[in-house]
């Protein structure tokens, strides 16, 4: 066998009559066994099969395992010790593999001299050997990457799980030898993903979800996902758009966006997103919009509101927004979300078109009511309740009802139907809308875009489709808002409104808003790593002003 140095001048394992480089990658383990150990083969066998993403290799004779690799074997070998005949790890809890490689690397077979990452197995009727190996690479895997407070598969002598903060010294002091001081420093400081964060969006997938169907590389095998998938369930979210774009650009698949204008009435969007976002201009009451919407019809729902093209394009004109308003008109003569969905088109197009990406995207109305209204609220209660573990919201009434999913205050509700109380008025909740978002993945399996946002926990009730037989996947993003500043300076924390992030465009001009959006689109956390979770980034837009807002997740803040 031949050896090189990398850069820090460590020992790399030449193995194979070609001399390929077989040093282990971080975040990339490298599996490796004998070639005459039949069961440590069919562990490797099993390996390849998955999709946890590792590496694999059989050695020949005379071979040694590359430096770092994890070297897999029999471990019910019998072996000499002392001159005395023994069990070559003769000390197993009650399952497969002992993976406690701190207290076997001492007995591990010639082969396997070279490395410190040992995994001795043997068969075992308790349990699932597929199951087993699974987890075990699992586990590797995440260590490699880096990723913090990540239960790891070695385990105390009393079968307590530990933390790579509990091992043996002289063990890491191999480790190191292994895998170099730098990146074991790196592994051992990796951030831990503080108490304050544990529910958010990003925390939830990086400790719930199992690490093959979470997507951190636009090259991963997204399994059989043929779209990536997000929503808002307002009528439009200029922030939440961009980002599902993102996504899709990244992952090289088309994007299925949806808004939801069957839920919150006409008249909250116009006096919670448009009024605040009008005022970058000038100073606007809410009676201005009565020329956009009667007052006396902001109680409807947005699909049952029909924009007329002429009062359109007048309004937009009385309300300032003349470089977006004949625009704006030529696409109304369609339902109010309709024409908000048109208006997040063209921002998408605008978007790519500035940052020479290309992603296919279409945006509807979320079909979630219409393909489960015969479900009965019993059943969509319970299958919430036992998805999330907790209590959540499943409906929403036109009175300002809440519906839990545990159906405290309102059992009356069980059995009926939702078609029914849709055609009252009434509205999926947060909670109902995850999991049937999540259940489509029993249709056709595809990306699920995962929010850092503050109420995170909600995903929890997607675990179930990342599991076999299902082939749902998960891309964490971070947490993005785009902001309007007023005329005066005052920032209002609410989502723009996309027809005046139009009017924006218009008024920035050509150049302006192309080098406005590479930096919008270069601020968007796509995918969210570890160490950012907590991190919230704010873009802050006026009419002559562009702001890219930065908070770490330390508070910190940058501009």
């Amino acid at each position: 066998m031949n050896t090189k140095k990398d850069e820090r001048g460590l020992p790399l394992f030449i193995a194979g009559k070609d001399e390929e480089l077989v040093h282990n990658k971080k975040g990339v383990p490298l599996f490796v066994c004998h070639k005459k150990d039949s069961l440590a083969l069919k562990c490797l066998e099993i390996l390849k099969a998955s999709k946890v993403g590792c590496l694999v290799r059989v050695l020949n004779e005379g071979q040694l395992a590359p430096v770092g690799s994890i070297a897999i074997y029999d471990g019910t070998e019998e072996i000499t010790v002392n001159g005395e005949k023994a069990r070559r790890n003769d000390q197993w809890p009650s399952r497969h593999m002992r993976v406690a490689a701190h207290r076997t690397y001492e007995r591990r077979p010639h082969w396997a001299e070279s490395t410190p990452f040992v995994v001795p197995v043997r068969t075992s009727a308790h349990g699932s050997l597929q199951s087993a190996v699974l987890e075990m690479a699992t586990m590797y895997t995440r260590w490699f990457r880096g990723e913090a407070g990540v239960t790891l598969p070695w385990e105390t002598w009393n079968g307590q799980r530990t933390t790579k903060r509990d091992l043996m010294e002289s063990w890491l002091d191999l480790v190191q030898g292994a895998v170099g001081k730098e990146a074991l420093g790196e592994i051992m400081a990796s951030h831990k993903i503080p108490e304050k964060y544990q529910d958010r969006g990003g925390a939830i997938v990086f400790n719930h979800f199992p690490v093959q169907r979470i997507v951190m590389d636009g090259e991963h095998n997204a399994g059989k996902a043929s779209y990536v998938s997000f929503g808002t369930s307002s009528l439009a979210s200029p922030h939440d758009f961009v980002q599902a774009l993102k996504s899709a650009a990244f992952m090289r698949k088309p994007l299925r966006f949806f808004t939801y204008g069957a839920a919150y009435n006409a008249g909250r969007h116009l006096s919670e997103r448009l009024l605040p976002s009008l005022q970058i201009f000038g100073d606007v009451d809410e009676c201005a919009l009565n020329t956009l919407l009667p007052k006396d019809r902001w109680g409807e729902k947005p699909l049952d509101i029909v924009m007329d093209p002429i009062v359109v394009r007048e309004a937009f004109r009385k309300l300032g927004l003349n470089g977006i308003a004949s625009t704006a008109a030529e696409l109304a003569n369609c339902d109010m979300a309709e024409w908000y969905r048109r208006a997040l088109g063209l921002i998408g197009v605008r978007i790519l078109a500035d940052v020479k990406t290309y992603a296919d995207f279409s945006i509807f109305e979320e079909d979630l009511p219409d393909t489960n209204a015969n479900m009965k609220v019993s059943t969509l209660a319970q299958e919430v309740q036992e998805a999330l573990g907790h209590s959540g919201n499943i409906l929403n009434g036109p009175n300002g009802e809440n519906v839990p999913s545990d159906l405290i205050g309102y059992s009356t509700l069980a059995d009926t139907k939702l078609e029914r109380l849709f055609s009252e008025g009434w509205w999926l909740g947060g909670a109902s809308i995850y999991y049937l978002w999540f259940k489509n993945a029993e249709i056709a399996p595809f990306v699920a875009m995962v929010n850092d946002g503050d109420w995170g926990k909600v995903n929890l009730v997607g675990r179930k489709w990342t599991q076999s037989p299902y082939d749902l996947h998960v891309l964490p993003v971070g947490y993005f808002r785009i902001y309007p500043r007023t005329h005066t300076g005052v920032v209002h924390h609410v989502a723009i409104d996309p027809w005046v992030l139009l009017e924006l465009h218009e008024r920035w001009g050509t150049n302006l808003t192309r080098m406005y959006n590479n930096r919008l689109w270069n601020a968007l956390e796509v995918p969210l790593h570890r160490e950012n979770v907590g991190k919230r980034t704010y873009v802050e837009v006026g009419e002559s002003e562009f702001m890219v807002r930065v908070v770490e997740p330390d508070n910190r803040v940058s501009s």
